[in-house]
């Protein structure tokens, strides 16, 4: 189904209860302010955790809206399914559409490590690590001395692919 430009209800004007509605990019706009020094448009908004500005789609199960894709959908260009609209600037409350740009997942992931925001942890420092280097270090000496995989999981009490994967160092790389 192709989705015709300014139609559906993320982006229509229309009248309830007697009264005008505001599309979703006015609201957008409304509360948007432009930092002259940078030129972003920084949402006021509602933020989530991430700082992404959110606003509401309109009626009652409309949801919510990222405030960036509603200016670049709008002001812009149709998204592709699937596709994300990333950050020049990297400031997620901005929805200038000159700081948008559309990108796959791998897009994303590469922008980020090209701007230093990537941070990798490994091993313990994970937190929710089952596994801790000394005891990869052991279950892969007991494996060397001949113990099963099976064995070393059972008497540790963990899952089979947990410590077969430790132990043959698909996970855990960094310990030797």
């Amino acid at each position: 189904m192709t989705r015709i430009k300014n139609c559906g209800s993320i982006l229509r004007s229309r009248i309830e209860n007697g009264r005008d509605m505001k599309t979703v990019l006015e609201r957008v706009l409304a509360k948007t302010e432009i930092i002259p020094e940078c030129g972003c448009w920084i949402f006021m908004g509602q933020l989530n955790k991430q700082g992404y500005g959110r606003i509401g789609r309109g009626g009652r199960n409309g949801g919510l809206a990222f405030t960036h894709r509603i200016t670049y959908q709008y002001l812009v260009k149709d998204i592709p399914y699937g596709m994300h609209v990333l950050h020049k600037c990297d400031v997620p409350s901005c929805c200038n559409p000159h700081h948008l740009f559309v990108g796959t997942d791998a897009d994303n992931n590469a922008d980020m490590i090209s701007k230093g925001r990537a941070v990798y942890v490994r091993g313990e420092q994970q937190g929710i690590a089952i596994l801790t280097e000394q005891l990869v270090r052991q279950m892969r000496a007991s494996r060397l001395a001949g113990e099963s995989v099976k064995s070393i999981a059972q008497r540790l009490s963990i899952k089979y692919h947990t410590a077969h994967k430790a132990i043959v160092g698909i996970n855990w790389k960094h310990v030797c």
